[in-house]
């Protein structure tokens, strides 16, 4: 039952599992229709059913298990370990029943029923998980110990053979779904604990889109232990996942503490090909990082540390470690700054400093220059209306004129001519740039952090603490028709009040 993930994943399966490896399915010699999505036996041979579009991801989203539920199936994963798997079975049905969520729960009693020869009730079960979860319960359904029984069997190998059709649904749904991710809150744990390490406001963070047309959440990556931020590189078809610790330091600043950054593949659902494990050495002082996907499974990352003075190493990852390959700011009377030429910049990113935040970058050639903008193909310039911070960022929508405006500010104030203090007064400003139309629009002015994500149909997501907003293609109209659950940024953090 499933492995602690390569990437330190909690104990809740059975069998450790070796990396996933691609299996060539097995062709079926009989049709399973009592399984979820199941395509109907057509009544004329000779006409081809038309298959009903599968239903992937969760909506609703899942809820958390209960504490019970977490301890019935902690017991009954100790029966089960050691050979008893009736009575584990009766152990994980029991938790089952206290949380009907509670994914572990029903993936060790398909291994329990596995084991005890239950074929046919461990493939529906499977079948439901792989639907909901492909990146977390492909590779355990190809490799698991547990469900060897399974995978021998007749149900078992019609399973297999339905994982090219059920990965087929998630690529179309990675092509039209918006980056999003959802994640456990922790509103107690703000503003509390010693000033120098806070408790983070959320866990549970996992990557995926949003499928606006079918209000659906889908997976993209596996479950990562302590993972607190990450972002989707369609383009390159890959997937980065921030995760360890983050400590709140200083007023504002994070200290990520043991960080870790693995890259995913996208085309083998469940498939890390990278860990960057040397992002944050031990010993170094440094306040944060921002990583991207580089060429051939690679990764890109800049480490902003203190050795003289503030000072940002850029580093190239790959499997052996990591390699300096340049860097820029003050030190003193050191050398000259070397930033590097081939960091992509223009790619998605995850950036943990003083915020944990995910950019989803487009290219544009459209230039944002003291509350103005300016593109070649365009004569003269768009005025933006007041309100923006120098720092903004431009999101380029599908169509790379039309462009989102977006500010995040935060006002501090002088506390006895010593320290800094941040008023818990941030704000958010989103602006739509149309080059096509030559036409600026104000969609939004509000307190806290907002985040802004688009669809590739160009319906627009912002993200604030008050909820999340739907604007359809060309719309300045907010619809307020999103998942509850899904979100496109993470929460705000202690004394700051958003990220």
């Amino acid at each position: 039952m499933g492995r602690a993930l390569v990437l330190g994943m909690l104990a809740v399966g059975c069998t450790p599992v070796a990396a996933p490896a691609s299996a060539e399915p097995v062709e079926p010699t009989e049709q399973l229709t009592d399984l979820p999505n199941a395509p109907q036996a057509p009544t004329d041979p000779t006409e081809e059913p038309e298959a009903a579009p599968l239903e992937i991801g969760w909506s609703p989203i899942p809820a958390r298990p209960s504490p019970d539920a977490v301890r019935k199936n902690k017991a009954a994963l100790a029966k089960h370990r050691d050979g008893d798997y009736e009575a584990s079975l009766v152990g994980f049905e029991a938790a089952r029943k206290a949380s009907p969520d509670y994914h572990w729960a029903r993936y060790n009693a398909a291994c329990a029923d596995s084991r005890l020869g239950n074929t046919r009730t461990a493939a529906k079960a499977m079948a439901e998980l792989l639907l909901e979860d492909l990146p977390t319960f492909r590779p355990r359904l190809l490799e698991d110990d547990d469900l060897q029984a399974l995978r021998e069997s007749e149900e078992g190998k019609a399973l297999l053979a339905r994982l090219p059709t059920i990965m087929r649904a998630y690529t179309q749904a990675l092509e039209r779904g918006a980056p999003a991710m959802i994640y456990t809150e922790h509103p107690e744990a703000t503003g509390r604990g010693d000033r120098t390490e806070q408790k983070m406001p959320y866990s549970d963070l996992r990557l995926g889109v949003y499928d606006h047309v079918t209000h659906r959440m889908v997976p993209m990556v596996p479950e990562v232990a302590r993972a607190y931020s990450g972002v989707l590189d369609v383009h390159s078809k890959r997937a980065i996942v921030a995760y360890g610790r983050l400590h709140m330091k200083d007023m504002w600043e994070i200290q990520p503490h043991k960080a870790k950054v693995t890259l995913f593949s996208l085309e083998e659902l469940g498939k890390p090909l990278l860990e960057g494990k040397s992002v944050s050495p031990r010993g170094e002082v440094y306040y944060g990082f921002e990583a991207w996907v580089g060429p051939q499974d690679t990764m890109f990352a800049t480490l902003h540390s203190v050795g003289y003075a503030w000072s940002i190493d850029y580093l190239h990852l790959t499997g052996s470690g990591r390699k300096k390959i340049g860097w820029t700011g003050e030190v003193g009377g050191g050398p000259k700054p070397k930033p590097p030429t081939q960091i992509p910049y223009d790619a998605p990113s995850v950036q943990v400093v003083d915020i944990a935040k995910a950019f989803y970058r487009r290219p544009t050639e459209a230039l944002v220059k003291r509350r103005s903008v300016r593109h070649h193909d365009i004569e003269g310039k768009l005025s933006l209306e007041p309100g923006h911070h120098k720092d903004l960022e431009v999101i380029a929508s599908p169509d790379p004129m039309i462009i989102a405006v977006v500010s995040n500010a935060i006002r501090f104030t002088m506390d006895g001519g010593e320290e800094w203090e941040a008023h818990n007064r941030p704000r958010h400003v989103v602006d739509i740039v149309d080059l096509h139309e030559q036409k600026v629009t104000r969609l939004t002015k509000a307190k806290g952090y907002g985040h802004v994500v688009w669809a590739p149909d160009g319906t627009l997501f912002i993200d604030a603490p008050t909820g999340v907003t739907r604007y359809a293609p060309k719309s300045t109209e907010p619809v307020d028709d999103v998942l509850e659950g899904v979100r496109f940024g993470t929460p705000p953090l202690p004394e700051v009040g958003g990220v």
